[in-house]
């Protein structure tokens, strides 16, 4: 079914791609084929009939298929008769997706024609890909090289080289030409490695069933080479004695071998067989016995047998003992002879001169390193291998002397090395006093030293006393070192914004003289006035800007509380802080903390009364608020005070509320201001003109209320409004009778105004519901 797809689709492509009309049709016979089987890369003849003529620019192709493989192969050569319409097609197998049974079709390009399938079907045989691989070092095309030293074990070129393809072997030859020689074998050579020389070997794939498989054409890239390289192997190398000895602890040198064979390199092993680093190896002779060393020599990569070389390390006798091994002398002093135990002792004085008497130590001058004089001592012994070393370290003291140096300018906060040289032998105790008075160094050294100084005022370091074990010395020179403490200063200066906002930022310039140690960070502090100045306490500021060396720009305190506050600028300067004056200006911080309260004294009035509204501020003024009140008339009033607190003269026309919309001061605004106030009006009754004609019950009320007004108001319709006690309207209706109930059951309870308002006239009656 899918050749049949693939047959369509390839008549459709021609047919669209040579523009044919559908009409031009012509019929293909794929006759039997002259062979059934074939070797890939050679040609094969397709002999086919035409029925039908053939378009101009024609060309004939070959289609082979396998399975869903599908492949077209040009035709490389057409013979034929148009008259008889008898053709044969020469196609060369390139390009196929393996071995296997094809089925063989002739097609034509015009008009796009698929012939039928012939009824032979061609076998297309194995092949290799090419050559043999061969395992071993590449030197170019097909070629490859392999090494052996002399002597080395009999070797299988099988092993170089690799598996071959199903259906093949591989056959061996000798030799660099593509012509095969009488030595032709499928049995691998084996190289013989006792004669020092060159062998080349070539190899190629055989079909083992030839029917199923094709041998690879004698031609490059059919056949792989390989040479075969035995090299010279020199003999082992010679040895001055094949046997060594020392003594324990003796200093050993190099082994030594030579070699016999001209650029030979020598190489040296343990007895194992382990490489030694390095070139010839010392013997270790600190542990007695023997030990093999083999050395080999390489010519080439080609190495020698190895020859054996043995080292032996006799037990010297034991060490000596002495009562002391390290005896202290001042100079002057009477010193006695040298003590050791052993026997046939053999001494050596400082100057190397040996002797079997024990010396005296001279104490005529003192010893030239602080460390002394050494006298060995070692014992003798039978098998002539003498003990190790026993060594005396003799120390002749001189009065001490101390010196200081190490005096110069530093800043404060900075450490300073004072140094300290001695003379004589230590250790040494020491005393060392400052000028001005106030610091007393005392200590121990044992030999030269350096004392880390962190002065906090200049000084003048002087040696008071100086002893070792020979008693008191005396001061060196020089016996004094002065320290200069130099101390920067901070100065802050006028301020250029004497108030800001609490949260807000204060900027301070300042001048600063010397030099600060590294790792100095500048900071800005505040603190609150007060006049006693041990009470002041300055805090940090966060800095959010620092123009060089000069000024500083730091977030005061959300939280900060209103007052005048001292500024400054300090110094870390690691270790000593420096303090800078406060400005000379002080910085007022106002509050960001404001609010308001609004209240009343007069809570009802009457009609044409003055209402009196209180507002008390917190935080700093002046104030600038904002109220209005519940009827919007008139529109909200803005007002600017520094009182606190501020009265408000009202002359309401009605019950209103107030409240405050609005206020600020100049570091905060607030529009979030709660509370309100609610006068009441009441209207003065005499004045009423319609007081006896309109009635409300029940006052108090609970879920309504009854207003009756008197039929001779009523030609025209009444408006009744409820507002509450903030000056909302809640409820309005109209009516044109005698008695209206208003429903009360929707409103909370509370204090009320009802107005009634009818030809032209007005009345309010104040209500209260439970």
């Amino acid at each position: 079914m899918k050749l049949r797809i693939h047959a369509l689709l390839l008549f459709l492509f021609l047919l669209v791609y040579f523009h044919l009309p559908a009409s031009a049709q012509i019929t293909i016979i794929t006759q039997p084929l002259a062979q059934t089987s074939a070797c890939p890369g050679t040609s094969i003849d397709v002999p086919f009939s035409v029925a039908g003529p053939l378009g101009s620019g024609n060309k004939f192709a070959v289609q082979l298929s396998k399975g869903t493989d599908l492949v077209t192969l040009p035709a490389s050569a057409v013979l034929g008769n148009p008259a008889t319409g008898q053709y044969t097609v020469s196609v060369t197998l390139a390009n196929l997706p393996g071995s296997g049974l094809y089925k063989i079709k002739v097609i034509a390009s015009v008009p796009a024609t698929v012939g039928s399938e012939s009824v032979t079907a061609l076998f297309v045989k194995t092949q290799p890909a090419s050559a043999p691989q061969v395992l071993a070092q590449s030197i170019g095309n097909y070629t490859s090289q392999y090494t052996f030293c002399q002597n080395d074990p009999p070797f299988s070129v099988s092993a170089l080289v690799g598996p071959a393809p199903d259906n093949y072997r591989v056959l061996y030859d000798f030799g660099t030409a593509l012509a095969g020689t009488s030595q032709r074998t499928f049995t691998a050579p084996v190289m013989n490695t006792s004669t020092v020389g060159r062998t080349t070997y070539n190899f190629r794939y055989v079909a083992i069933d030839e029917t199923k498989g094709c041998s690879l054409a004698e031609q490059p890239g059919a056949v792989s080479y390989l040479t075969m390289e035995v090299k010279f192997r020199p003999v082992a190398p010679t040895l001055p004695a094949p046997a060594l000895s020392y003594c324990q602890n003796q200093t050993a040198s190099p082994l030594v071998a030579t070699v016999t064979y001209p650029g030979s390199e020598l190489l040296w092993y343990t007895a194992s067989g382990t490489a030694l680093p390095g070139s010839a190896p010392t013997p270790a002779t600190t542990t007695p016995g023997s030990t093999v060393y083999q050395v080999t020599q390489s010519f080439d990569r080609c190495e020698s047998a190895p020859a054996s070389l043995t080292v032996t390390v006799q037990t010297a006798s034991a060490a000596p003992t002495a009562p002391k091994t390290q005896i202290e002398l001042c100079r002057g002093a009477a010193a006695e002879q040298l003590v050791a135990n052993g026997t046939n002792l053999i001494w050596t004085d400082p100057t190397g001169t040996t002797s079997t008497v024990a010396p005296t130590p001279s104490t005529l001058n003192a010893s030239k390193t602080p460390a002394g004089d050494v006298y060995y001592v070692a014992q003798g012994g039978a098998t002539g291998c003498p003990s190790a070393r026993l060594a005396i370290r003799v120390i002749v003291q001189a009065q001490t002397t101390l010196s200081l140096s190490g005096g110069k300018n530093v800043n404060l906060g900075a450490e300073v090395p004072l140094q300290l040289t001695f003379t004589g032998t230590g250790p040494y105790h020491y005393q060392i006093t400052t000028n001005p008075a106030g610091t007393t160094l005392t200590g121990t050294a044992t030999k030269d030293t350096a004392l880390v100084l962190l002065p906090v005022r200049s000084a003048t370091y002087q040696v008071t006393e100086v002893s070792n074990g020979c008693g008191a010395g005396l001061p060196g020179s020089p016996a004094t070192a002065t320290v200069t403490v130099l101390v920067p200063t901070i100065r802050t200066l006028t301020l250029q914004t004497p108030a800001a906002c609490a949260g807000g930022t204060v900027t301070a310039t300042f001048e600063t003289s010397g030099t600060f140690n590294a790792g100095n960070i500048f900071r800005l502090q505040i603190a609150r006035t007060n006049p006693d100045t041990a009470k002041i306490s300055y805090s940090d500021l966060v800095i959010v800007q620092q123009v060089g060396n000069t000024q500083l720009t730091g977030t005061l305190p959300a939280t900060a509380t209103s007052g005048t506050y001292l500024v400054r600028v300090i110094a870390t300067n690691p270790r000593f802080p420096i303090i800078g004056t406060p400005s000379a200006t002080t910085l007022a911080v106002i509050s960001n903390q404001l609010s308001a309260t609004l209240s009343t004294s007069t809570p009802t009035i009457i009609d044409g009364g003055v209402a009196k509204l209180v507002v008390n501020f917190t935080g700093d003024g002046p104030w600038t608020f904002t109220y209005r009140d519940s009827t919007d008339v008139p529109a909200p009033q803005t007002v600017t005070t520094a009182l606190n607190p501020y009265t408000l003269d009202l002359k309401p026309s009605r019950t209103s509320t107030y409240r405050l919309t609005n206020l600020s001061n100049s570091c905060a605004t607030r529009t979030d201001i709660p509370g309100r106030v609610t006068v009441t009006v009441s209207p003065l009754l005499a004045v009423e003109p319609l007081a006896g004609l309109i009635s409300v019950f029940p006052v108090p009320a609970t879920s309504q209320i009854t207003v009756q007004i008197d039929p001779s108001l009523l030609g025209q319709p009444a408006t009744l409004l409820l507002v509450d006690e903030k000056g909302r309207v809640v409820l309005v209706q109209g009516t044109q009778q005698q008695y209206t109930q208003l429903r009360l059951t929707d409103q909370p309870t509370g204090l009320y105004v009802l107005q009634i308002a009818v030809d032209g006239q007005k009345i309010s009656r104040r209500l209260v519901k439970h």
